[in-house]
C-alpha cells in the first residue's frame, strides 16, 4: 500500500483538492497512445500543492497510476486491477468504469458528433454491459470555469467511482541547466493544470 509515515493510503482523486497543481500530465494524457502506466509524487513548493506524473515505475515516496489518454474516435478502455487511472482532457466525452466478466474497466468514451462512439457506447450499455460509474461531462464546463478549462477524471481502482475536477490550463515556463552549477542556458515548457473545483467521491 502506499503509505507515509503511518498514514492513510495516498489517493490520486483526494490529493487533487482545490488550487493543486499538476505538471507532466498533458504530454501523457493527450498522447493518444493505449492506457499505460505510470506513477506521481505529491510535494508541497511555497505552500501549494503539485503533483509530479511520470512515466515510470514508481520510487521511493511516488504512487502508481494509470494513464488513459483521449483517443479519437475510438472508446479507450483500460483495466483498473486496483490502480486509479486518470484521463482527460474532457469536454463532452464520457468517463465510465464498467465490469466484464469480474474485471473492472475503465474507459473515456469519444463523442465527437464526427464519430459513432457515443452510439455505440449506449448500444454496449443496452445490450447489457454492466455499468459502475459514469460522468458525461458534456455542459458541463460554463463560463464561470474560464475560456482555458478542460476537466480531468480519475476512477478508483477498487470501487470504479468517477472522481471528476475542473482545471485551468496555462503555459508553465522553467529554466533548464545544461549542467550543474551552470548559469540557465534555455527554457522548457509545460502544460500547467491548476485544480479550480473539484468533485470527489
Amino acid at each position: 500500500m502506499d503509505c507515509i509515515a503511518g498514514r492513510e493510503r495516498i489517493m490520486l482523486s483526494t490529493s487533487m483538492k482545490l488550487g493543486t497543481q499538476l505538471l507532466g500530465l498533458s504530454t501523457l494524457i493527450n498522447s493518444g497512445r493505449p492506457a499505460f502506466d505510470g506513477c506521481y509524487r505529491v510535494i508541497a513548493l511555497g505552500g501549494t500543492t503539485v503533483i509530479e506524473f511520470f512515466e515510470r515505475a514508481p520510487g521511493n515516496g511516488e504512487h502508481p497510476v494509470r494513464f488513459l489518454p483521449y483517443r479519437t474516435e475510438k472508446i479507450a478502455e483500460a483495466a483498473l486491477a486496483g490502480r486509479e487511472v486518470i484521463s482527460g482532457e474532457f469536454t463532452g466525452c464520457v468517463m465510465a468504469s464498467f465490469k466484464v466478466g469480474d474485471a473492472l474497466y475503465a474507459g473515456h468514451v469519444d463523442t465527437n458528433k464526427a464519430t459513432s462512439q457515443r452510439a455505440e457506447w449506449d448500444r454496449r450499455k443496452s445490450a447489457g454491459l454492466a455499468v459502475v460509474s459514469e460522468y458525461d461531462t458534456t455542459g458541463k464546463i460554463q463560463d464561470a470555469h474560464g475560456a482555458a478549462a478542460v476537466i480531468l477524471c480519475v476512477a478508483d481502482g477498487g470501487t470504479g467511482a468517477i472522481s471528476h475536477f475542473h482545471v485551468s490550463k496555462t503555459r508553465y515556463q522553467y529554466g533548464h541547466h545544461r549542467a550543474a552549477n551552470a548559469p540557465i542556458t534555455e527554457y522548457k515548457f509545460d502544460t500547467l493544470y491548476t485544480v479550480i473545483s473539484s468533485a470527489g467521491y
